[in-house]
């Protein structure tokens, strides 16, 4: 039997194993606003976010112009993509999800075009994403539709039948088993879209990454950009309807067990000469 006094493994090497097991920058509820990403594309002094509390948040255009084209919102992940982000939330394609979000839109002297809407994609840059838009004119001419990118290339318009409002629930269904995105509204804060568009099978032609989820106000209507006034997009209430986000990063079991095993080599000491602490950090050559 070995000697317990040949051998100790340090308390602090116990605890960083134990930590190694989890994702310590995963972000806490896919719900709280404090904890989705500021995303400006690009930053205008005329474009300003605000989180009102953990799931409320307002995007606002203040004066103008604006150039046509320029976006202020959140997204589930603080990265380019997915893979390249340390924290937040996505979806694995596999399977199938709903998502759902509360708009309240409000308007003060305003002249041009403006969007809001909530959509899902595989990167920051919308190269490959679908969304659904509620678009106005002046504060008027309100009207739903679907937008969506592949290999970004804008997809033609999606209408969605259902007059437009400023006030509902933006809703992003994606099915697994085709590829299918849904996009919907409801008018009565429930999760049961009075109408909606499909782009059939668009993420058949995206790259099969995992889905972040983004939600945004836009200086643009497809015609005209934002020129100037006052436009106030109230998001809130963020939820799941179904589907099962997962914490990013996710945890590597691989990497885990390969930084322990490092570890525990390191931190093994034998009385006398540490022939086998050498041997674990030389290998023999040949």
């Amino acid at each position: 039997m070995m000697n317990p006094l040949e051998w100790r493994v340090s308390l602090p090497l116990v605890v960083l194993l134990a930590t190694l097991s989890v994702p310590l920058s995963a972000s806490a509820d896919i719900a709280n606003f404090h904890e989705w990403t500021l995303v400006e594309d690009p930053p205008h002094p005329n474009l300003n976010s605000s989180v009102n509390s953990n799931s409320q948040v307002t995007l606002s255009a203040v004066g103008g112009p604006i150039p046509i084209g320029t976006d202020i919102g959140y997204q589930s992940v603080n990265g380019t993509d997915v893979v390249n982000s340390t924290v937040g939330w996505a979806f694995d394609p596999a399977f199938s999800f709903s998502v759902a979000v509360d708009f309240n839109l409000a308007f003060s002297n305003p002249s041009g075009g403006f969007s809001i809407g909530m959509g899902i994609g595989e990167d920051r840059n919308g190269s490959d994403s679908a969304g659904v838009i509620l678009a106005s004119q002046s504060g008027g001419f309100l009207t739903f539709g679907g937008g969506a990118r592949v290999n970004d290339v804008t997809q033609p318009f999606l209408p969605v039948g259902l007059a437009g409002q400023t006030t509902g629930r933006f809703i992003v269904s994606y099915v697994a088993t085709s590829g299918d995105v849904i996009l919907g509204v409801s008018t009565n804060s429930d999760d049961v879209p009075e109408a909606f568009g499909t782009f059939n099978g668009i993420q058949n032609l995206w790259d099969n990454e995992s889905l972040a989820v983004s939600f945004f106000a836009r200086s643009d209507n497809g015609t005209f950009g934002w020129n100037s006034g006052t436009a106030n997009a109230v998001f809130r209430d963020f939820h799941v309807i179904t589907g099962a986000p997962f914490a990013v990063p996710e945890p590597s079991t691989f990497s885990i067990a390969t930084l322990s095993l490092l570890w525990l080599g390191l931190a093994v000491r034998r009385r006398g000469t540490s022939n086998l602490h050498l041997r674990l950090l030389n290998p023999p050559v040949g």
